[in-house]
Order: structure tokens, then sequence, then C-alpha cells
């Protein structure tokens, strides 16, 4: 019954550290999209003067 205890907080424990790199993969995604729209905002042509 220790054992099976030991695995499961060890699955519990690596379940953490993934959810932790998914958020930091996330957070990453984020910038990149927010940087991505910025540039493109800033390579797209500007509208005529009217």
């Amino acid at each position: 019954m220790e054992e099976l205890r030991e695995q499961r907080d060890a699955a519990l424990a690596a379940g953490r550290q993934v959810e932790a790199a998914m958020q930091a993969l996330r957070n990453v995604n984020q910038r990149l999209m927010v940087e991505n729209s910025r540039l493109i905002a800033a390579d797209a042509p500007e509208p005529p003067a009217g």
C-alpha cells in the first residue's frame, strides 16, 4: 500500500511539473502573439489620406 502511495505522489508531482511547463509555454505563446500582432500592424499599409 505504501508503494502505491509513493507512486501516486510521484505521478501527482510529475503532473504538477507538466502543468507548470505548459503554463510557461502558454505565457511564451501569448507574448509571441502580442509581438506578432504589433509587427503585423507596423507592416500594414497606411490607409490613404482622405
